[in-house]
């Protein structure tokens, strides 16, 4: 029987793994996960502390409305994770209350349909006109178009300016002036198009009733979440689905330095000697698929190239006392205050449980993205002893902070984040195009690609695997 490896244990990789474990008759016999740390999970990390302190240091919230959040909280069923979870109600501050941070002031943003009707900071008139106004927009004749681009077109600049740009920042870590509409905010782009317009979709477009039967989508229903975790941080998301992979064999400390593919099947080379495949499902950055396939498929590997990433530093930071003045989910920065910090996230609103000691405050402090260079030079150099003094700084200084933390913990995720700029479904569609042409048994999976959250990655595993078949 055929075997069938998986690169990256990271969650696109182990999400690919267990579909396929479960999927009959497909026409091979094992699977064998390689990665190349000592842990599964890629970027979803939880660092748990002694006084039950409990820090993401990547994803740190799962949302679960639509298809993919869907399939994640039917996963998370299946798993036996349901009494884990932590959901959020719609009604929570964490919920509910979004801010900017502009020349010096924290700006609420519109979170009701009353606030809609009102004059709000830094907006200049109600929004309510801007959606008024948006269904007489014509449609754009573009296949593709900048972020921003698109929201001056249907909204206007101040929607542009202080709603779309920093979302950008928060989501991708991104420039919405180079951040392609159709690959990051596919449903509205979609919109558009078959529409003509967001408002009028929004009111016209038939509900999804293809719901899946599970009972914690039930409850995500009934109950209104607006996002949830877990009680030991979603890091039992990936080191859960690794634990019911009993019929797959997973490799750790297992780096892919060589990667040979024809029609006939692929040759894996590890630290640990070459491994033959019938087929690869390949969950790997697209920068490093691009170096192991750059000697046999040159014109594979510049598409794979084109695909750029920003790196981000993530520090941690803890306070002795409840020194919040507001509450809310946190703040974000729009990028023409030029700061090098991109948002600020109060954990202690959105995840109470992982506070640790009573009446203890966590921040998290998002910095450097599509920026990172300018504010902090090469990602392998930077100093990050810097970077945690400029965190502490910052939300002293934007928070009217006097207390210091007694907790700064830093992380550099170096090329982390994907950004989609704009042309970027052409270079993935041509990428499939020369797999398919060359008959390549190989299948591209990961954020790279399709979305950047954990449901995406989840969910475009599924997919892959739905329809794969071994040759």
């Amino acid at each position: 029987m055929a075997t069938i490896g998986v690169l990256g244990g990271g969650i696109s990789g182990l999400a690919a793994a267990y579909y396929l474990s479960k999927t009959a008759a497909t026409g091979f016999g094992k699977i064998i996960l390689l990665e190349s740390s000592s842990r599964l999970g890629g970027w979803v990390s939880s660092l748990e502390l002694e006084d039950g302190s409990l820090f993401e240091i990547g994803p740190r919230s799962i949302r679960g409305v639509g298809r993919s959040g869907y399939n994640t909280l039917e996963l998370a069923e299946e798993i036996g994770l349901t009494n884990q979870i932590i959901p959020v109600p719609h009604t929570s501050p964490a919920a509910r209350n979004r801010f900017i941070y502009l020349n010096g002031e924290l700006c609420a943003l519109p979170n009701n349909l009353k606030s809609v009707f009102l004059r709000q900071s830094p907006f200049t008139s109600p929004l309510f006109l801007a959606g008024l106004k948006e269904p007489f927009r014509p449609r754009s004749k573009d296949d593709d178009e900048t972020v921003d681009s698109f929201f001056q077109r249907r909204f206007g600049n101040e929607i542009a300016k202080f709603a779309a740009d920093p979302l950008c920042r928060g989501i991708f870590a991104g420039n919405s002036k180079k951040l392609s509409m159709r690959s990051c905010f596919p449903i509205f782009y979609d919109f558009e198009r078959k529409y003509g317009s967001i408002v009028l979709a929004s009111l016209l477009k038939p509900k999804d009733k293809t719901i899946p039967k599970s009972n914690l989508i039930d409850r995500f229903r009934s109950e209104k979440w607006s996002m949830w975790s877990l009680l030991k941080g979603l890091k039992m998301l990936p080191e859960t689905l690794g634990q019911r992979l009993k019929n797959a064999e997973i490799c750790l400390n297992t780096p892919c330095v060589g990667l040979e593919i024809a029609r006939n099947g692929a040759k894996v080379k590890t630290s640990a000697g070459a491994k033959d495949f019938a087929h690869i499902i390949c969950s790997l950055p697209a920068h490093e698929v691009s170096h192991l396939v750059s000697a046999e498929h040159p014109e594979l590997s510049a598409l794979l190239s084109n695909i750029e990433f920003a790196s981000v530093a993530v520090v941690n930071l803890q306070f002795r006392s409840n020194i919040l003045n507001v509450e809310g989910f946190g703040h974000l920065i729009p990028s023409h205050q030029l700061a090098p910090v991109l948002g600020v996230l109060y954990e202690s609103c959105s995840f109470p449980q992982h506070n640790g000691p009573d009446n203890s405050t966590r921040l998290t402090v998002m910095m450097g993205g599509a920026w990172f260079k300018d504010a902090f030079g090469d990602v392998d150099n930077c100093d990050k002893e810097e970077i945690g003094r400029l965190a502490v700084s910052t939300v002293s200084g934007h928070l009217k902070i006097s207390e210091r933390p007694y907790r700064v913990i830093t992380h550099v995720h170096k090329k982390c984040i994907p950004q989609y700029q704009v042309g970027h479904w052409k270079t993935v569609k041509q990428i499939e195009n020369y797999i398919e042409r060359n008959q390549l048994p190989i299948t591209l999976i990961g954020s790279s690609y399709k979305g950047v959250s954990v449901n995406d990655c989840i969910y475009n595993a599924r997919l892959a695997v739905q329809n794969f078949r071994v040759k």
